[in-house]
């Protein structure tokens, strides 16, 4: 059974670059065809804890007026496909990035938790990963998650690197503020009080221990030709000491969150339960 993403994402392979910041490959495995399916599975039920909340999943459950469950769901929350163009690969490769890296930091809240409409995106960072000992928040990492499935934009790790680099405090004092008003709403005092501490003593006085960190999840096919010589389209004044960049190798992406996103929508009482 392929029942963690250790069994389907090999690696990291770590590299350095030319101009001297680091950067991670990942690489999908080649899955049997008889476990396939579980696969698919897995990825879906990540995907559906993604986007409702089990206090959300109780209020669709006793709501007697929706018949229909899988449809809601996948009416409601679900991204469709000609809504925003871009934003449900967008929201797929982030959430396949989260499940990458969740072994690593720990990431507050799901995000499209708290999305106003299912298609606009979410204006934060993509991802605030943290690095916590003893409830003490020792390093931040943002990240830009970056999608591609059929060709690169050749200047796409460039683009994402200014973005990332733009306004590094007052944006992670926005994230703060609202990742704090969900905590709060969710009666999560004890997370709460830890972010509070990290803004109060780190955040509010501009002084931080963080990396940067740019990551592109794209097709196999590409990577050879394309992707390399994006990163080397980086120019030399990053710095090196907090940016990284990672790359995460996929097969077939398309079909992979098509597939994926449709076993989501009918998968909610298996995670949550009947």
């Amino acid at each position: 059974m392929i029942d963690n993403v250790n069994k389907w994402i090999s690696g990291p392979k770590y590299k350095k670059h030319r101009i001297g910041f680091n950067y991670e490959i990942y690489e999908s495995n080649k899955i049997p065809k008889q476990k396939i399916e579980s696969l698919y599975n897995f990825i879906a039920r990540y995907i559906i804890k993604n986007y409702i909340s089990p206090e959300e999943w109780n209020s669709i459950k006793k709501n007697e007026h929706i018949q229909d469950k899988s449809e809601y769901i996948k009416n409601t929350y679900i991204p469709s496909d000609t809504g925003n163009y871009g934003l449900k690969t967008g929201e797929f490769c982030e959430i396949v990035s989260r499940l990458v890296f969740e072994s690593k930091y720990e990431f507050m809240i799901y995000r499209f938790h708290y999305k106003e409409y299912r298609d606009e995106a979410v204006k934060i960072y993509d991802l605030v990963g943290f690095i916590i000992d003893n409830n003490v928040i020792i390093e931040v990492v943002l990240f830009e998650v970056k999608a591609q499935s059929d060709t690169l934009n050749k200047n796409i790790v460039l683009e994402a690197t200014k973005q990332l680099n733009k306004n590094v405090v007052s944006r992670l004092l926005k994230y703060i503020q609202y990742i704090e008003r969900i905590l709060n709403r969710n009666e999560d005092f004890e997370t709460f009080k830890m972010i509070n501490n990290f803004y109060l003593n780190n955040v509010a006085i501009g002084k931080f221990t963080h990396k940067l960190k740019v990551t592109l999840v794209c097709e196999k096919s590409i990577y050879d030709k394309i992707v390399l010589d994006n990163l080397e389209g980086i120019s030399t004044d990053i710095d090196n000491k907090v940016f990284e960049a990672s790359l995460i190798l996929l097969e077939d992406i398309k079909t992979l969150r098509d597939i994926c996103y449709l076993k989501s929508t009918k998968c909610y009482t298996e995670v949550f339960g009947a």
